[in-house]
């Protein structure tokens, strides 16, 4: 008979080696099982009483990334866009929720992890049905039985009630489906926060609940769409604190050419996704109004990425002067070229953000500053 430690109670032994002998298993197999689920029973009892602990880092094992969209956002990562009204920020967030519902490519990026989206639309609802119904539209697409869901009350995150009945909705509808949410937009994040975006307390305490709402479901992702600062493009408006939480952040902006411009300006687990560019598509929805006029809506295309003509006009270029001479450095030592991980590493420790060298890397290559033979790098 196997033997088993004196603590377990006889009792529980037996009535779990008993089962399994019920069901047909031969003593000794069920005797083991029946000890290996108590012991597992009673490591989780005395885990469960430490709620802070520490664990070696050797009995971690190593995993790799768990993607929603391929080298664009992680599962179980919290991300944002952001950019000025009217730069196609929310198009962009549409998109991806419609991809990852239906398991779409997105613009070329493979969903790996389709699944359930829920879009919680701050305000314009109706704008916002014919805005999926273009997508639906324009790719040749069903929404149909998507599950793809738009919320009907507000969410308010500095409200511990709100949060509370937004969180048993999603758990309900978790239920209903057997399936975890793939992917939670917020769009955006000012109007959901139902607070001060500027402010430190409001925003941290939408932070916090935000992450308790995800907590409650493995590998979902989390996407905020929210505005520029004010008097600058370059970073989103209100609490830094914000920019410091999130996992990856997009900034779209429309330039002097009208052309849609997608960058990575934030990626804490890898390299930055090289920029995008997308024009705005319209496309008429088949309905008419009340004085009889077609109604349309958009999508975006993507295109060629270019340089914005009047962008490069006033910019100093201060960053692309530091890339270059830290180019220019490399290269006494290193007369035959350098790597682009050296160059990046280089120009990192000049004081230039990690985000912004591959969108520099590329200017460079479509003006001919630079040309790549192998892996190494050369002045063009």
């Amino acid at each position: 008979m196997t033997e088993f430690p004196e603590l377990t109670p006889d009792d529980e032994f037996a009535e779990l080696s008993g089962k399994r002998i019920a069901d047909g298993m031969d003593k000794t197999q069920a005797d083991n099982e029946a000890l290996a689920e108590i012991l597992k029973r009673r490591k989780d009892k005395e885990q469960s009483k430490d709620p802070f602990r520490f664990r070696r880092i050797g009995d971690i094992p190593l995993t790799p990334p768990k993607w929603l969209v391929k080298n664009l956002i992680e599962a179980d990562s919290f991300g944002e866009v952001f950019g000025e009204p009217g730069c196609g920020k929310s198009f962009w967030a549409i998109e991806l929720a419609c991809c990852v519902a239906t398991g779409e490519a997105f613009f070329g990026f493979e969903v790996k992890r389709p699944g359930p989206v829920f879009y919680l639309a701050g305000e314009g609802r109706g704008g916002l049905v014919r805005r999926f119904t273009a997508w639906k539209i324009a790719r040749g697409e069903q929404l149909t039985d998507a599950p793809l869901y738009v919320n009907e009350t507000p969410l308010v995150l500095i409200d511990e009630i709100s949060c509370r009945n937004v969180a048993a909705a999603l758990q309900k509808m978790t239920s209903a489906l057997q399936t975890p949410p793939s992917l939670i937009i917020l769009d955006t994040w000012s109007r959901n926060l139902g607070g001060d975006d500027s402010s430190p307390q409001d925003a941290a305490m939408g932070v916090s609940a935000l992450d308790q709402i995800r907590s409650r479901f493995e590998n979902a992702a989390c996407l905020v769409v929210h505005h520029c600062g004010q008097g600058t493009k370059d970073r989103s408006r209100g609490w830094s604190g914000l920019r410091a939480a999130v996992d990856v952040e997009y900034r779209m902006e429309r330039g002097t050419d009208n052309l849609i411009r997608l960058t990575c300006t934030k990626n804490k687990e890898g390299d930055a996704l090289n920029p995008m560019a997308f024009q705005m598509a319209s496309i008429d929805l088949g309905i008419k109004d009340e004085d009889g006029n077609p109604v349309y809506s958009a999508v975006l295309s993507e295109t060629d990425f270019v340089d914005d003509p009047g962008a490069a006009r006033s910019s100093p270029g201060k960053n692309q002067s530091l890339a270059l001479g830290v180019l220019e450095r490399l290269l006494v030592d290193n007369p035959k070229g350098v790597t682009a991980k050296i160059w990046r590493d280089g120009c990192e420790v000049a004081g230039l953000q990690r985000t912004r060298f591959y969108e520099i890397k590329r200017g460079f290559e479509r003006r001919g500053k630079i040309k790549q033979e192998g892996e190494y790098i050369l002045p063009g």
